[in-house]
């Protein structure tokens, strides 16, 4: 686990001899620290669930055969509702009541679905951005205050520096509805070329998460 230190020297703000602009520092820097462990937090929940993911998927691969067993178990109970010569014509049927039945065992087991432990992931990294996002904006705010030390637009700005795409990013990822339609503030996006994990060197390709 990733944990970063924070010190907070003392309790209450005396910036200043006005005691509502001091009420009002403390409480967006309470904002600040809350973010900052937050986003914390949400790093390292992020990394365990990668981790997790991994060991899921050796899980799912190994249990391959227990499943296929487990599930033709199922498939002969179904087709005993049925007489030998209706069991051809609702296949389907029988398919599909098989699967409910061989689903609701796993999940009974504690196997998640697979698009639970699939979306884990996404939302914990959701959360980070989030989290970060909050973090920045706090910031901000706190180093425009009167009496604050102007050492903090320094902090700020170097953040916005290791963080270029933050806000960009947070906006894409909050307005999820729009990026599925290839939309950007009503705009259709220009889809440029990718060279990462994802090859389209003559772009046109949307990846949403």
């Amino acid at each position: 686990m990733i944990i970063y230190e924070l010190v907070k020297p003392g309790i209450w703000i005396n910036q200043t001899k006005d005691q509502v602009l001091n009420m009002n520092l403390e409480n967006i820097l309470s904002h600040l620290i809350n973010s900052f462990y937050e986003t914390n937090l949400s790093l390292n929940l992020f990394n365990d669930e990668r981790i997790r993911n991994r060991m899921n998927h050796d899980l799912e691969k190994n249990s391959r055969h227990q499943d296929y067993q487990i599930r033709l178990k199922f498939e002969k109970e179904v087709q005993g509702n049925y007489s030998e010569k209706d069991i051809y014509t609702n296949y389907e049927e029988i398919s599909f009541q098989t699967e409910i039945k061989f689903k609701r065992n796993k999940w009974s087991t504690g196997r998640l679905p697979f698009i639970f432990s699939h979306s884990l992931i996404f939302i914990h990294a959701r959360t980070f951005l989030y989290a970060l996002d909050n973090f920045e904006r706090s910031l901000g705010v706190l180093s425009n205050e009167k009496g604050t030390p102007v050492e903090l637009k320094n902090i700020h700005e170097s953040l916005l520096k290791k963080f270029p795409d933050l806000r960009a990013v947070r906006n894409s990822a909050h307005h999820s509805e729009d990026r599925v339609r290839g939309l950007s503030f009503n705009k259709k996006i220009n889809l440029k070329p990718l060279k990462n994990f994802i090859h389209a060197p003559l772009g046109g390709v949307l990846i949403i998460n």
